[in-house]
């Protein structure tokens, strides 16, 4: 997957990460505190302390300071998001994740949310597949948080003997949140923030696409 399709994927874990949709038994990872959830790979932040980062404050809408905390460290997830009333729920501290408009009470929101680099370029990557899929796009919204199920609609082009060979389009990804992380056989060196969430580019060594 190019970086701009894996963050699409790592939105989805934002959301299952957050401490009201854990405190509501709505995320899939809300019983695996602590627990491995993804390959060794796997190094996830959230990080309101990032310089010049397109989401860095020094506090939140709730006047917690904010700080690097880190999601999944080396696959285990370590930490939910928590602002302060769902922390008190759930028994906890605020994680300083409190965000809010002019005219709403606070929620929980995301700072500077991403994957770590790996070590491994795209087209490293790309020459290290013998027969597979390079993913660049992704069309609808069918990635759920709550069960982490996905089925999407995607388009790419197709890899032989390490080589682009022909365009693909149409054909259907489909999969659990739980198996993408646990089958990411590399991560790429290409971290971009184009937005509040970012990821490098992954491969993963197995995924279930249909088409024709």
């Amino acid at each position: 997957m190019e970086n701009i399709i894996s963050n699409r994927f790592l939105y989805a874990l934002a959301s299952a990460v957050n401490g009201d949709n854990v405190y509501k038994k709505a995320s899939f990872l809300a019983s695996m505190l602590n627990k491995k959830v993804s390959t060794d790979l796997i190094n996830l932040n959230d990080d309101g302390t990032i310089s010049k980062g397109l989401n860095s404050r020094p506090f939140d809408d709730e006047g917690v300071l904010t700080r690097r905390k880190k999601i999944i460290d080396k696959g285990v997830l370590t930490s939910f998001l928590y602002d302060t009333y769902t922390a008190t729920k759930a028994k906890t501290t605020s994680t300083g994740n409190a965000s809010r408009g002019y005219d709403d009470t606070p929620h929980i929101g995301i700072l500077n949310f991403y994957m770590e680099n790996g070590e491994t370029t795209l087209e490293q990557m790309i020459k290290g597949i013998k027969s597979g899929l390079l993913i660049t796009d992704l069309m609808g919204f069918g990635i759920n948080w709550v069960t982490g199920d996905f089925s999407q609609m995607a388009e790419g082009i197709w890899i032989e003997n390490g080589e682009l060979t022909y365009p693909v389009d149409e054909v259907t990804l489909a999969g659990t949140l739980f198996d993408l992380l646990a089958k990411v056989e590399q991560v790429g060196d290409d971290l971009v923030f184009r937005g509040p969430v970012a990821c490098p580019s992954l491969k993963i060594s197995e995924m279930v696409i249909g088409g024709k």
